[in-house]
């Protein structure tokens, strides 16, 4: 038996090439690259939905104000109509 137990991965240090060592470069690069962009696509996502939240926020305030100028116009009519009756 050898003394060296380590000459395997010894002999797997010395045999790699430097184009091994550009296609792990490349790997880990594609690596982060994909979890950046998944990370942006998922904060844009977030900001999309609060924009949207608010837009949707907004835009029932204003039907409420819609309701509430209607509602009034319907009274209006109602008195108008009773003024009518009476003349």
């Amino acid at each position: 038996m050898p003394a060296n137990t380590n000459t395997g991965v010894s002999n797997f240090f010395k045999s790699i090439t430097l184009k091994d060592i550009v296609l792990i470069i490349g790997l880990l690069a594609s690596t982060i690259g994909w979890l950046r962009s998944a990370t942006v696509k998922s904060l844009d996502k977030d900001h999309k939905i609060e924009v949207l939240t608010t837009v949707i926020q907004q835009q029932t305030h204003e039907l409420e104000k819609i309701n509430d100028i209607l509602t009034e116009q319907q009274l209006l009519n109602g008195k108008i109509i009773q003024y009518m009756q009476m003349q």
